[in-house]
């Protein structure tokens, strides 16, 4: 029997969604419910016997009335969203508090939903999705930070988690910047996604001055010194390379010129590891490719767009690249710069025995799209490399053949 999610797994939904703390139409809230769960087009379908429309849609209204209804929520600090006008909705400060702390939102939901859900599923709180899982404060230094955006990110453990101004207080958001330290709680959002949230800064002791004996026995520790002492000089300059390296990587993100982007592309790509990497001229580029790569037995044709809706624009050109690399061999022009001074060079690659993948890269998402004979076609975002580049710079280990299993598996 084909079953619907709960309602209170549809209250948590709702809630995830609100949480970017943008306007949502109850129309558009439908369908990202239905993406949500990935309703199957018989799940969408089911109807009660009293009811007209679908039991998901007409489920989707009727949390949307409750979270922000005067009517069955009187004290208006207690509404977990606010009507904005007639079908126009956002997340209230009290909805961020309960989507991100389970016993809250458990305690709200005891106070104002259950006795008016007996006509409902009555089934077990599905709140899991926002439980955190680490209860304990954990401290790390701010990585990015863009405030005009309202995002960030930390490194903790070797894992990135997200910073949004939206789940912190405006107060200390004001305090935030890169470097800074910071103590926090984990949580992981529905999507999977660590987020660090209840954040505040750590008290700093100021030491007393020093006393006159202790200051004369108190000398410069040297270079010498501190490279003899267990490894420590490493271990910070190492510290200190990935963190500046981190930093830089996320300002790609801000780039709006198409050229800008093909060659910040072309460079994390080439600070991954991948050596044999090749830029075509730009010149008559249209329709053409905006590099090549092989590793190992991997080899991939590549273009890189700013464009959201790229498939319609490049249906034709994804053709032509999997037609280039279903022949044997493929020959490319590529920008070799000499001195300063840009020059078309000729190379062949036998493509035999090879992985054929075709890239598009974008800012989307990473999925494959289709696979002609033996060419996988993909969209590889931007987010997935660089995730993949922080992760084989924290790596002690990370050998080529790591890296082309990543790639490939991307």
């Amino acid at each position: 029997m084909t079953m619907l999610p709960s309602v209170q797994a549809m209250m948590i939904a709702v809630l995830d969604i609100y949480a970017d703390n943008k306007l949502h139409k109850r129309s558009d809230l439908m369908n990202l419910v239905a993406e949500y769960f990935q309703l199957t087009e018989e799940q969408k379908k089911i109807i009660k016997k009293d009811g007209k429309d679908p039991t998901y849609k007409s489920r989707c209204s009727w949390i949307l009335t409750y979270f922000s209804s005067d009517k069955y929520i009187p004290d208006e600090k207690a509404k977990l969203l606010e009507r904005v006008e007639a079908g126009v909705y956002r997340i209230t400060s009290t909805g961020l508090k309960c989507y991100q702390n389970k016993e809250l939102f458990e305690r709200w939901y005891l106070k104002y939903m259950e006795k008016n859900l007996s006509k409902w599923d009555k089934s077990a709180l599905d709140t899991k999705r926002i439980l955190p899982s680490t209860p304990e404060i954990l401290k790390s230094t701010i990585q990015f930070l863009d405030k005009a955006q309202g995002f960030g990110y930390l490194i903790y453990n070797e894992k990135r988690y997200s910073i949004q101004k939206s789940h912190t207080d405006e107060e200390i958001w004001h305090q935030l910047e890169i470097g800074k330290k910071i103590q926090f709680k984990e949580f992981i959002s529905s999507k999977g996604n660590l987020c660090a949230t209840e954040i505040s800064l750590p008290q700093t002791i100021e030491k007393p001055p020093l006393l006159p004996i202790e200051a004369e026995n108190t000398k410069p520790i040297h270079l010498n010194e501190l490279v003899n002492n267990h490894g420590k000089f490493y271990q910070q300059w190492r510290k200190n390379v990935l963190e500046n390296i981190v930093n830089t990587i996320p300002t790609i993100n801000a780039t709006t010129a198409p050229d800008d982007f093909e060659d910040l592309v072309f460079t994390i790509l080439k600070l991954l590891g991948i050596n044999e990497i090749y830029q075509f001229p730009r010149s008559n580029q249209a329709g053409k490719p905006d590099g090549i790569f092989r590793i190992g037995n991997l080899i991939v044709l590549y273009d890189c767009t700013l464009r959201k809706d790229f498939q319609s624009h490049k249906d034709w050109q994804i053709d032509n690249f999997t037609n280039r690399l279903k022949d044997s061999k493929i020959s490319i022009t590529y920008r070799k710069e000499i001195d300063g001074l840009t020059d078309n060079k000729k190379k062949t690659f036998q493509l035999t025995n090879l992985t054929k993948h075709a890239w598009i890269i974008t800012r989307g998402k990473t999925e494959e799209i289709d696979s002609v004979d033996d060419v996988c076609v993909k969209e590889i975002c931007l987010e997935s490399l660089l995730q993949l580049l922080e992760s084989r710079l924290m790596k002690n280990y990370f050998n080529e053949e790591s890296l082309v299993k990543a790639l490939t598996d991307i």
